[in-house]
């Protein structure tokens, strides 16, 4: 396609700055009265911007080696719109926002992704169920990086060498049990605590919430709070159901669950990530998150950076697992548990501030 519209686009930008982002009919007159005969061309950049995909490019700091090709397969899935034309408006975007390479952080050992702060729509967009997953309402985050993968059965199991015990040594939560063994899990030999063979790089599971929390903050983290945690699954707060699509047909490249996990924990860098490169934030195993849990909570959330509720009885869990079905993997989806529970369906990622 010609790039006089990249030009054209370009230098409006700079002029206008990124509220032509947020007018794509006023921008399609606009390069329609300069360029009329590059209708196509014209028509697959608005298309992109009404799918959302330049949301997905300024939420998420990079490019996987397949998130050309991802964003370019939504956008024929929406639109029917060729992959060679949807590589190139999202090269063009690129571009034209003048993007920076992916911003993978590595901390011990863990890889982590920077999602950059912006605003989203948080909550059930789609059907009139699930009350608790409602009201829809405006939150806005600040920037914070996030980890590419579930933390895996060698990553706690290093932990727990590290840390000397199974129990929490001290604070609030001392003298709480971290963490069980099972055989999809870890073990103690001799002493030490290793992963299963054959699960080295499975979700770490039968953790409890203290165990994920005083992980994390040994080593510097934190867990996600439940917005954060649905911001990066939605790749910035993009419209999709399941984290990396919004294509039931496609899940299966995206997640493990009911239909093809073999009823266990899979390694958590098998499926395709979503947008920001983020792995299994639909299925495999249900992540703890920071928040206590109140169902009513969205009815009062604040807007900036919300923490949950200051005390309750039940922690957050999102994403689902290897052992539900399609509904219950949505992005969208809560779940939560008592915060002493252990099983081998919930596991969890860690969080850094920026």
């Amino acid at each position: 396609m010609s790039d006089i519209v990249r030009h054209t686009l370009k230098t409006l930008m700079e002029a206008e700055g990124d509220k032509i982002l947020h007018y794509p009919e006023k921008l399609k007159v606009q390069l329609l009265h300069k360029h009329p005969d590059e209708k196509r061309a014209i028509y697959v950049i608005i298309a992109s911007l009404e799918e959302h995909l330049v949301e997905a490019l300024m939420a998420n700091t990079g490019f996987e080696r397949d998130f050309r090709t991802q964003l370019s397969r939504q956008l024929y899935n929406t639109r029917g719109i060729a992959e060679e034309f949807g590589l190139w408006v999202v090269d063009l975007w690129v571009d034209v926002l003048n993007l920076q390479p992916n911003l993978v952080e590595t901390a011990y050992g863990l890889d982590l992704v920077l999602m950059k702060g912006g605003s989203f729509q948080m909550g059930n967009l789609w059907d009139g169920e699930h009350d608790f997953e409602k009201p829809v309402h405006q939150v806005t985050l600040n920037d914070f990086y996030i980890g590419k993968y579930l933390v895996t059965n060698t990553e706690y199991a290093k932990f727990l060498n590290e840390y000397g015990t199974i129990f929490v040594k001290e604070g609030e939560f001392a003298g709480q049990l971290m963490v069980d063994a099972h055989e999809w899990g870890m073990k103690e030999v001799d002493g030490t605590w290793v992963p299963q063979e054959g699960f080295e790089k499975h979700p770490a599971i039968f953790v409890t919430w203290f165990g994920a929390m005083e992980f994390c903050r040994f080593y510097g983290f934190r867990l996600p709070t439940e917005a954060e945690w649905e911001y990066a699954a939605r790749s910035g707060g993009l419209m999709q159901r399941w984290s990396g699509t919004d294509n039931e047909l496609e899940l299966p490249d995206y997640a493990w669950y009911s239909i093809n996990s073999n009823e266990q924990p899979q390694p958590v860098d098998a499926k395709r990530p979503n947008q920001a490169g983020i792995h299994d934030m639909s299925g495999n195993v249900w992540e703890w998150c920071s928040d206590w849990y109140d169902e009513n909570y969205y009815s009062v959330s604040p807007e900036h950076n919300p923490k949950g509720p200051p005390e309750g009885r039940f922690n957050v869990l999102r994403g689902g697992s290897w052992f539900y079905a399609a509904e219950f993997i949505r992005t969208v989806s809560r779940n939560w548990s008592d915060p002493t529970y252990t099983n081998g369906s919930r596991g969890f990622r860690v969080v850094k501030d920026v």
